[in-house]
């Protein structure tokens, strides 16, 4: 899917290229240089997953919508290049039965479970269980008995975006951008079927009561990518697609013995209107 993303905004990007050369001129017939203003909203397509031991699982899928505002700043009076900087109000929410969790997750750490897990498995359990550690996730799955868990985010962006408008013709441009994406995580939650609360990831207490450590707790703050490329038309009308993982984990967490991360990578299809 990545190689695809790639490959795609390079076959953007060279083709608009050759089309900014043949109107001849930095200053395209599309429009001028000037800053911009841009109201936005988006449909999400992403994914939660849980990295053990630095192997990955099958992920949560998450559907969703982002509306926000951004303001183009010219850098150039001769170049259609901007910097774009702007606020966006993201929401995700997905169910799945992949979800595992800190919880079920040490649970192959508990005596009990451990002794139970040897009476299962006979003779082989040593090197059964090393397999599941040393990253057969399939399977160390598969033996955890997992109900459904719904997944519901919510956070605060500031992109700020490099963009390069390539002017295709009088009312149509191409612009490919691509910068930071920092992000402010309000509401992280989690609600098991047939639970009556969700617990939250980033209440200290909650793991706390659920007997496990208060650093299992989400990061509030992440820095992330953007990369992506927007169609304009008619100068006021823009519709483009936007590739946005993290940098920094959404939860993180290596002690005890334990290896457990998890982060979430989305995929905007944008709509908008410039002016």
């Amino acid at each position: 899917m990545k190689k695809f993303i790639i490959a795609a905004l390079m076959l953007t990007a060279s083709s608009a290229t050759f089309a900014q050369f043949t109107n001849g001129g930095s200053k395209g017939a599309a429009g001028d240089n000037s800053d911009y203003n841009k109201v936005s909203a988006s449909f999400t397509l992403g994914s939660f997953s849980e990295k053990i031991y630095g192997s990955s699982g099958d992920g949560t899928g998450l559907y969703g919508f982002s509306v926000g505002y951004s303001h183009g700043f010219n850098l150039s009076q001769s170049l259609p290049m901007f910097l774009e900087v702007g606020g966006e109000f993201n929401f995700h929410s997905g169910s799945s039965k992949n979800y595992m969790g800190p919880g079920l997750f040490s649970k192959y750490l508990d005596p009990e479970y451990l002794e139970s897990y040897m009476e299962r498995h006979g003779d082989d359990w040593m090197e059964d269980i090393t397999d599941k550690f040393s990253g057969e996730v399939e399977d160390f799955y598969e033996d955890l008995d997992r109900g459904e868990t719904t997944l519901t985010f919510m956070n605060i962006a500031v992109p700020v975006n490099f963009l390069y408008r390539f002017d295709v013709s009088e009312k149509f441009s191409i612009a490919p951008y691509a910068g930071l994406n920092l992000k402010l995580n309000i509401v992280g939650k989690a609600k098991a079927k047939g639970a009556t609360e969700s617990s939250s990831f980033f209440k200290k207490d909650d793991f706390k009561k659920a007997g496990l450590d208060e650093d299992f707790a989400a990061n509030r703050f992440q820095l992330g990518m953007n990369l992506g490329v927007n169609c304009i038309i008619n100068k006021k009308f823009s519709a483009g697609y936007r590739f946005q993982p993290d940098f920094i984990s959404y939860q993180s967490y290596n002690k005890n013995g334990i290896d457990y991360s998890t982060k979430i990578t989305n995929h905007y299809f944008t709509f908008g209107y410039i002016f």
